[in-house]
């Protein structure tokens, strides 16, 4: 709203009390001393549309914060941002979980006031190969991938624009302007806060599914999940079958 008060701004989570928590933190940043003193000559928040949901600025830009499936017949926005579709729990759900993609497909997708210019952010760490990231990833339809994985991995790919480009051999990894700092591989993201002792403990904890996922932002283990590909061997003489177990998905 600084340069832009005009944008009308649709925020969404899988829960409605995070959205709202949300809202709140946004409104009393736009309230402070601080944000008054610099910014507050580009707009004034509105009297009459000023709930914790939901406010507006003289300009006619607007902050409504909502849940996955809550939004009501009607309303629209020029930036649409999708904080958590949905939880680590729900994503193993395929009910839930292609609920929310279903949401997000035949709802939010018409939402934009206009088709040409309306932008969506998505922010989330990966729970499941079809969470809501794998989904829009996989549509192709123009989503910058900016993926920050807790150990780095120099053999990363991410997608622009549907494209997959490999990391580090661009000079710029994405649109955005980022390139990950990075270089050896397993470095961490953050030392500072989540160091080599905390980090190891979490993969412990969160074992070899659970860390592909929510901290390594790819959920396929890289030697498998269940059938860990160390476990396969080979062999110069085919040996005698008493069992043939085929896997598929």
């Amino acid at each position: 709203w600084i340069n832009h008060p005009e944008l009308r701004w649709i925020f969404a989570s899988y829960a409605a009390a995070l959205s709202t928590r949300d809202s709140l933190k946004c409104r009393n940043v736009i309230r402070s001393p601080f944000y008054q003193r610099h910014y507050g000559d580009a707009f004034t928040l509105t009297s009459d549309q000023n709930a914790k949901t939901r406010f507006e600025n003289e300009h006619t830009g607007l902050r409504l914060a909502t849940s996955v499936g809550g939004l009501g017949t009607g309303e629209g926005g020029d930036r649409i941002v999708v904080d958590d579709a949905h939880n680590v729990i729900d994503a193993e759900s395929d009910l839930v979980r292609e609920g929310t993609l279903t949401w997000w497909d035949e709802t939010m997708s018409t939402r934009y006031n206009d088709q040409q210019t309306g932008a969506a952010v998505a922010v989330r760490q990966r729970s499941h190969h079809r969470d809501f990231s794998g989904h829009v990833l996989a549509q192709n339809s123009g989503w910058v991938h900016l993926c920050l994985p807790m150990r780095y991995e120099h053999t990363r790919q991410v997608y622009v624009g549907g494209k997959i480009i490999e990391q580090p051999t661009q000079e710029c990894a994405t649109p955005l302007g980022f390139k990950d700092p990075r270089s050896e591989e397993g470095e961490l993201l953050h030392p500072a806060r989540f160091d080599e002792e905390n980090t190891a403990r979490l993969e412990k904890e969160l074992g070899t599914y659970g860390t592909a996922g929510q901290l390594q932002q790819r959920p396929s283990p890289r030697g498998g999940a269940i059938f860990k590909r160390a476990r396969f061997g080979s062999y110069l003489v085919l040996p005698k079958f008493t069992e043939v177990l085929i896997s598929v998905e």
